[in-house]
């Protein structure tokens, strides 16, 4: 095996050796071996070069013991040392999400809410609904949503949703499919609504004060 094939093979090695490192815990000694390998080829080739031969009939024979081959100006006989940088394979960016919003205004978030074991008006009742988007930001209208609340009676958990909403989709206004869900306020204190889909949560919380009015 000549020389050539020697260091063929073993930067053949090398690489193979570095494409499978990377992005494990080896991929750094991956690399410092890459350099080493290229500089070891680097420096053969280099003596391989400074070293002359004489010819005598049609035979080459090296001669050790002669002048260093004169290398043509503005050249340098000093190895050039590539550094491998490390290749960083990168994962697309999940646009997956899902969105706590209120279809209906006058019903929804940022009201005060109050009380009561029998619903009076909408002071007593709040309506959210929940949005959920695929790993390329698309609407879900088929997954699995589990609703968990404070007052527990009132959990849900709902597969599928037929249910739309005007919205605005990359400046276009189009009809996007969110899960509806009704939660009434029969106690007073500190209640939370908790939303769970695809592997994602999102939790809306409420201070709710006892109804006081008269019929």
């Amino acid at each position: 095996m000549t020389i050539l094939q020697i260091l063929s093979t073993l930067l053949m090695t090398v690489t193979a050796y570095l494409s499978s490192s990377i992005g494990t815990p080896h991929q750094q000694q991956a690399v410092d071996l890459a350099n080493q390998a290229i500089a070891t080829v680097q420096q053969v080739l280099q003596q391989e070069i400074n070293q002359p031969s004489i010819v005598q009939g049609n035979t080459s024979i090296s001669n050790a013991t002669s002048q260093p081959a004169v290398l043509p100006a503005g050249v340098s006989n000093v190895p050039i040392i590539p550094i491998v940088e490390p290749i960083i394979q990168t994962q697309p960016i999940s646009m997956k999400s899902i969105t706590i919003i209120s279809p209906i205004a006058i019903k929804g978030l940022g009201r005060t809410y109050l009380s009561r074991p029998e619903i009076k008006d909408e002071f007593n009742y709040i309506e959210i609904g929940l949005i959920v988007r695929d790993e390329n930001g698309n609407p879900v209208k088929n997954a699995e949503v589990v609703i968990t609340a404070t007052d527990s009676s009132q959990n849900k958990t709902i597969d599928v949703t037929g249910d739309v909403t005007p919205r605005y989709e990359n400046g276009v206004k189009i009809k996007t499919p969110y899960y509806h869900f009704s939660y009434q306020f029969k106690i007073p204190g500190e209640h939370s609504i908790t939303f769970t889909a695809e592997g994602l949560s999102a939790v809306v919380n409420f201070n709710v004060a006892e109804d006081t009015r008269t019929e």
